[in-house]
């Protein structure tokens, strides 16, 4: 075959592998995806007003559940105030 014809193959082969790639990860399979940093989650404590409508039991529920460390025998003002410092 003359060489202009895989000149042409190659202008137009290359293209289509890269974005075969982008869609099929050929490459990322074959080396190894780089690693990915997680990032640590941020916790946004609702306002004072809002806590406040909860109970007690709730509050210390709140607290468990997204990995915060309160007194529970604290008033409830004071609880929110450890929740709020979180």
């Amino acid at each position: 075959m003359e060489p202009t014809f895989w000149l042409i193959i190659l202008l137009i082969g290359i293209p289509v592998l890269f974005v075969l790639n982008d869609k099929y990860g050929w490459v990322d399979t074959a080396v190894g995806k780089p690693p990915v940093v997680e990032e640590e989650k941020v916790f946004k404590a609702p306002t004072a007003n809002k806590l406040m409508k909860f109970t007690k039991k709730e509050l210390i529920e709140f607290a468990e559940n997204n990995d915060i460390v309160v007194t529970p025998s604290k008033t409830k003002a004071e609880i929110i105030k450890q929740i709020r410092k979180k």
